[in-house]
């Protein structure tokens, strides 16, 4: 029993992609989204 993912399930997975993004950019990027926390 599958069921759809609610709107905050769907926010916080994009907010993941661009946390991995961020990660990949390098240490600065890194240091800017921790800032941003």
């Amino acid at each position: 029993m599958e069921k759809e993912p609610t709107l905050i399930e769907q926010k916080f997975e994009d907010a993941v992609k661009n946390f991995r993004q961020e990660m990949e950019k390098g240490k600065e990027s890194m240091q800017y989204v921790l800032c941003k926390l």
